[in-house]
């Protein structure tokens, strides 16, 4: 019986190892870099910001844009993954950019405080994200006792606005793992409403179905099964339960969880529930917002911004009020 339980005991120190997060970043100590960070190359351009762009929660690291062609990296500490083959960066991002590309940005992979290997690089033509990006990195530089990662800059920056960085981590996953992702119920209803999610699969065996849980203020639970998807590691599915959130006025802490994947538990509770407080009200109007556009025929960047953002106003002409003035400037003699 002695050698079960050893046996039992090697299972589950193996399983522990297995499933190990070697750092997290969320930048919510306001300070940048942050302590054990550090910043090669146009320190003054990384801030913390008290925004949430790149949906995470504020405040965020934030790039600024440079009239320079130069590269930046926000460097991560040493992390020792001896023993390990490959691990996966998980992070989430937005790109406000600016116009003419021109220029990277990307995360990178080193170990020793040699050369960078880029895991994962873009060249930006317009705006990217928000997104939450899951990259499994597999290259010589795991398994080291000096690893460490950067999200890099490199090219023309002035043709970038800002680049949001949160919620960044480094982990070795588990087999099968689903996360609540994100509760989509707006949250201000005014009758019966769906209840709506994104679960994504952090795991390294795909998922193929689900049940979702739900109650509001520790009520009733309603049971929803979906089944024939096929998610790789990285993979989201978007869910609306069957049963309607349908209460009197008031408010409401709506719950939200996975109770199996793959018709079991997974092998990770802590982020299998998310919760989103709710409002019940009489009733809902609608806002519509106002946009004011500053612009000129003799402004090159202007055009640029106006190719994607006319067909935006032409399709939501009914949703939005657009007031447009004609300036001299960045030039003068505009004939509108």
């Amino acid at each position: 019986m002695k050698k079960i339980y050893t046996f039992l005991l090697l299972i589950a120190m193996s399983g522990a190892v297995f499933a190990q997060t070697f750092i997290t970043e969320d930048f919510s100590s306001g300070t940048m870099p942050p302590a054990g960070w550090t910043i090669d190359n146009l320190n003054a351009q990384w801030s913390s910001s008290a925004t949430a762009n790149a949906e995470g929660t504020a405040p965020e690291a934030m790039f600024t844009w440079k009239q320079v062609i130069d590269a930046s990296h926000l460097i991560s500490p040493a992390i020792d993954l001896t023993g390990y083959q490959s691990v996966v960066l998980r992070f989430k991002h937005y790109l406000d950019n600016y116009g003419g590309g021109n220029y990277a940005i990307g995360a990178a992979t080193r170990s020793g405080g040699g050369d960078w290997n880029s895991v994962w690089e873009v060249s930006p033509t317009g705006h990217i994200g928000p997104e939450d990006l899951l990259i499994t990195v597999d290259n010589d530089d795991v398994g080291q006792s000096d690893f460490q990662f950067c999200f890099y800059l490199d090219g023309n920056l002035y043709n970038m606005n800002y680049w949001y960085i949160d919620d960044i981590s480094l982990f070795n996953p588990v087999n099968l793992d689903g996360e609540m992702a994100a509760i989509t119920t707006y949250p201000f209803v005014s009758g019966p409403t769906a209840v709506e999610g994104v679960v994504s699969n952090n795991g390294l065996t795909p998922i193929t179905s689900i049940e979702v849980q739900w109650q509001a203020n520790g009520g009733d639970i309603f049971t929803s099964t979906f089944s024939g998807m096929n998610l790789d590691l990285g993979d989201s599915y978007s869910f609306t339960c069957a049963d309607l959130f349908d209460f009197p006025i008031g408010l409401y802490n709506l719950q939200v969880w996975l109770s199996s994947v793959n018709g079991t538990p997974d092998d990770n509770p802590d982020n299998d529930m998310l919760t989103k407080e709710i409002s019940v009200v009489s009733h809902i109007v609608n806002r519509k917002p106002l946009f004011e556009e500053f612009t000129s025929s003799t402004c090159a960047p202007c055009a640029t911004f106006n190719a994607p953002f006319v067909p935006w106003c032409v399709t939501h002409e009914d949703d939005i009020t657009l007031v447009k003035y004609q300036m001299n400037w960045p030039g003068s003699g505009d004939p509108y």
